[in-house]
Formats: structure tokens, C-alpha cells, sequence
């Protein structure tokens, strides 16, 4: 769209706005899963048992689960910002 807007400044506007509500999004999602483990220490004691355990992993409790999650979703958002920094058309 960038390269071929008529407007290049307001597709700029709403590349950025885009960008800082992932942002946001990215943020809260690895916050919430360290926050919801933090509240639930209950999770610590329960076992991770599951058919997809050889495709995600083993894990001790569902604590490690979710601290898993968690950390992936941070990874995944440097990835993405990583590139988003990186342009595709030049």
C-alpha cells in the first residue's frame, strides 16, 4: 500500500498506528501469561499432560506451560519487529 498510495503520509499513519497497537497487544499477552501464573500457584502442582506434548514439548507443571507461552509470545514479537524493520520494497 505504502508504494502505491496516492497519500504516502497517511499510509505511513496508519502503518504506525498498526505497529504500536501490536505493540500493546504483544506486551499484554506476555505480561497476562506471567501474571496469571503468578496468581495461580496452584499451576506449580499440576502436571502438564496433553496429546500435542510431543509437538509443544514436555513441561513439569502448567506453570512451565504458560511461562513457555508467555516467553514465546515475547520471541515472536522481536521477530516481527525485527521485521517490520526491514523493508520489502525498495
Amino acid at each position: 500500500m505504502t508504494h502505491t498510495s496516492r497519500a504516502p503520509d497517511f499510509a505511513r499513519r496508519i502503518f504506525d498506528r498498526v505497529r504500536e497497537s501490536r505493540h500493546q497487544q504483544d506486551n499484554e499477552q506476555w505480561h497476562g501469561y506471567m501474571e496469571f501464573v503468578r496468581e495461580c500457584p496452584e499451576l506449580e502442582r499440576e502436571p502438564f499432560e496433553s496429546v500435542v506434548t510431543a509437538d509443544y514439548g514436555r513441561f513439569e507443571s502448567l506453570a512451565d506451560l504458560f511461562r513457555q507461552i508467555g516467553y514465546d509470545e515475547r520471541v515472536h514479537k522481536e521477530e516481527s519487529l525485527a521485521w517490520m524493520a526491514q523493508p520489502r520494497f525498495t
